[in-house]
């Protein structure tokens, strides 16, 4: 590959010593890149046995979606970039140094761009940290230690004996029509196959029952006592036992998850507060043209085919990724039914408040990501491209593009200090129409 011609020498040279200090760390950052997509495995796996753990076999197929998107997305974002890696192994340290000026911590701008988007990581983990805050201790003041105080008993026959989905006993008794319910809390104190077996109808039941109690909002009784035949199977002791398991899992999963984020925010924080100084400190490579440069290359368009007066009347859009926008939206609106199935139906306050509050932040998020890609487009406004990213743009005067790259899935635009400027999928509406005017007036589109 010869070098491309809108590279100064200058540039040339730095991009091949750039491409020879690296060449040796290509199979290096080929195993990190494929660790990584382990890593994101073992985080959709690990989030997915809590899920199952904690909330029990109704969060299968969100166990399940969880894991496929973290797969695909870590396939889809990784596979790619190995196998750019793999292809340039054996390439002139000229072509190794293009791909590696967008990556090499060395080259002037490599550590903002890093910056940025740390920084937006760092925000997000707080904020997800805040709410786990906020659910652990609204969860704390929420629980009150069973008490017997308010019930009521009841004694009667056996009629039935069942357990639903979400883990709870129902009994029925012969003398009553209201259905009486004992939480999975304390169902789980319970070995159920054992209760099967040595109960039959009409065996002589006692309950003490919680009066102020509805179930899928029907009229119900909470079981917090239950006696059959003089066995009893649910006593204070055994409640008060559940109800400590179930707030020491439910302070596991908050330490668990907390523990995540505020990690992920304290490392966020160095490094942006220590180790991004201290490597945009140690910049040697730059990448950028000089004034010089961009004044030659401005004389060099108007010499041969940059027509000034055409292309100021130019004035293409982009449209938003509606795709995106479908899959965001779609998602917002499976969450907020989630979050709110959660908080209507599940007795134990601990979990509801967890996961209803967690599927409802993670509902607002999607809710953004959809607003934001609605408002982000790609702009040709004479001889000035404007990038829109939500409510923030971005322009870049196209003398100051180094290149355009292509290939099936996105065009890359990239500034004069051959940084990505911008990326934009290919079946986006009029993007090519952009491309081939930039073609058009000297501007090196090129097929990778």
């Amino acid at each position: 590959m010869q070098p491309n011609q809108q590279h100064t020498e200058r540039q040339i040279k730095i991009l091949e010593e750039i491409g020879k200090s690296n060449r040796n760390n290509i199979d290096k950052d080929i195993r990190k890149n494929t660790l990584s997509i382990f890593l994101f495995i073992i985080i959709g796996l690990s989030i997915s046995v809590l899920l199952l753990t904690y909330g029990g076999l109704q969060f299968i197929a969100l166990a399940i979606f969880l894991n496929i998107s973290m797969i695909s997305m870590s396939v889809v974002v990784i596979l790619p970039k190995n196998k750019k890696l793999s292809d340039i192994k054996e390439k002139p340290d000229y072509e190794i140094g293009i791909v590696y000026a967008t990556m090499d911590k060395r080259v002037v701008g490599n550590n903002t761009q890093l910056k940025q988007s740390t920084k937006a990581i760092t925000i997000v983990m707080a904020f997800l940290f805040m709410i786990s805050v906020a659910i652990f201790i609204l969860a704390s003041n929420a629980y009150e230690p069973i008490t017997y105080e308010n019930t009521v008993e009841i004694q009667g026959t056996l009629k039935s004996i069942s357990k639903d989905e979400g883990d709870d006993i129902h009994i029925k008794m012969n003398e009553s029509d209201t259905e009486m319910i004992m939480s999975s809390i304390y169902a789980d104190a319970i070995n159920y196959q054992d209760l099967l077996n040595e109960v039959n109808v009409d065996d002589s039941i006692t309950i003490y029952k919680d009066e102020d109690y509805t179930h899928y909002d029907e009229p119900a009784c909470n079981i917090l006592y239950l006696k059959i035949n003089d066995i009893e199977y649910l006593n204070y002791d055994i409640a008060l036992q559940a109800e400590t398991d179930d707030n020491n899992l439910g302070l596991q999963v908050f330490l668990w998850f907390g523990g995540i984020t505020l990690t992920l925010t304290i490392s966020g924080l160095i490094a942006l507060l220590f180790i991004y100084p201290k490597r945009e400190a140690n910049e040697i490579y730059d990448l950028s043209l000089t004034e010089a440069e961009k004044q030659l290359k401005r004389n060099e368009l108007n010499k041969d085919i940059f027509d000034e007066n055409q292309i100021t009347k130019k004035h293409i859009k982009t449209t938003p990724q509606k795709g995106a926008m479908i899959v965001l939206i779609v998602f917002t609106v499976f969450c907020s039914i989630v979050s709110l199935y959660i908080f209507i139906t599940y007795d134990d306050q601990v979990f509801s408040i967890f996961a209803g509050i967690t599927m409802l932040s993670i509902g607002l998020i999607s809710f953004f990501g959809a607003r934001y890609v609605s408002k982000t487009y790609l702009e040709l406004k004479g001889d000035t491209l404007i990038d829109h990213q939500g409510n923030k743009t971005k322009t870049l005067n196209i003398f100051d593009i180094s290149k355009i790259t292509t290939n099936d899935r996105f065009v890359t635009i990239y500034d004069s200090n051959y940084k990505v400027w911008a990326q934009v999928q290919c079946r986006i509406e009029n993007v090519r129409e952009i491309t081939d005017v930039l073609s058009d007036n000297g501007i090196i589109v090129e097929k990778v």
